[in-house]
């Protein structure tokens, strides 16, 4: 009869469902781990450049060179404008 009244509480304390909160909360870990690594990296790289007194907007972004209106285009060893070149190469 123990053996009838062990088996019955072992039956009872196994789960129903296979997922479980522990489940739900350890896959939400996983699933912001990153964001949280990218939003960490993003304060401690704030609070640098604040200490080092750089500017913190576009900081990790080269800046870019400046372009002029109108490149110039070889045709026939002679350079001219493409605002001015109008024919075909």
């Amino acid at each position: 009869m123990a053996d009838v009244l062990t088996l019955k509480a072992h039956v009872e304390n196994v789960r129903e469902w296979p997922f479980d909160i522990s489940i739900f909360v350890r896959l939400a870990v996983y699933l912001f781990l990153p964001l949280g690594s990218g939003a960490g990296a993003a304060i401690v790289e704030r609070a640098i450049n604040t200490v080092l007194g750089r500017s913190t907007l576009y900081s990790s972004c080269p800046r870019p060179r400046s372009r002029r209106k109108s490149l110039p285009v070889a045709v026939r060893g002679s350079f001219v404008t493409q605002k001015n070149f109008t024919g075909h190469l």
